[in-house]
């Protein structure tokens, strides 16, 4: 089975979503990863088992326009999920996988919940709680997030919390797991 994780925080950034895509894919073989062009990431992404694509998606949080909390806030996230969403587009006609794994509700699932409205194709988005509560303020948000879990084939949260957040939103209760996060054994 081929796997494409879509993600706009990877690895060599550093931080909790980061730690929780990248643990989670170097364990699936046949993967392959979507995520930003970050400075110095060729390093990186040569040593790993699965194949890494960089695009520019513009979200990177030492990203100059990232640094006005207006822009990041709202126009920064519709410019990096226009870009999203077309290389999303153009790597899941390319590579044909059989599931994608969208790292989080916003920007990726709201991109996956649009693509699976005119390709079928399944895919389980990942709940952390501030994907989902940080960017409801911005027009057509949450009726996106609605239609990115009413069409998700599951939704894993790590947390009862997000859970309840994701019902709020329309989440089929049957499709949803908690997933608390966990250390990793070989830390």
């Amino acid at each position: 089975m081929k796997i494409l994780l879509i993600t706009i925080e990877f690895p060599p950034e550093t931080g909790g979503i980061e730690n929780y895509t990248y643990n989670l894919i170097k364990r699936i073989p046949n993967s392959i990863v979507l995520a930003p062009e970050i400075p110095n990431s060729d390093e990186f992404d040569c040593i790993q088992n699965f194949r890494i694509i960089r695009k520019k998606i513009l979200y990177h949080r030492q990203h100059r326009l990232f640094k006005n909390k207006f822009y990041s806030n709202s126009l920064g996230y519709i410019a990096t999920t226009t870009a999203l969403a077309w290389h999303s587009w153009k790597i899941i006609k390319k590579e044909k996988p059989d599931m994608v794994l969208c790292s989080e509700s916003v920007p990726v699932g709201i991109v996956l919940g649009g693509i699976n409205n005119i390709i079928k194709i399944p895919y389980i988005v990942f709940g952390h709680g501030k994907d989902i509560l940080f960017l409801q303020h911005i027009p057509l948000v949450k009726p996106l997030l609605r239609l990115c879990f009413k069409n998700a084939s599951k939704i894993i949260t790590n947390s009862n919390y997000t859970r309840n957040l994701v019902v709020k939103l329309g989440g089929k209760e049957k499709e949803i797991e908690v997933i608390n996060p966990c250390v990793d054994s070989e830390f």
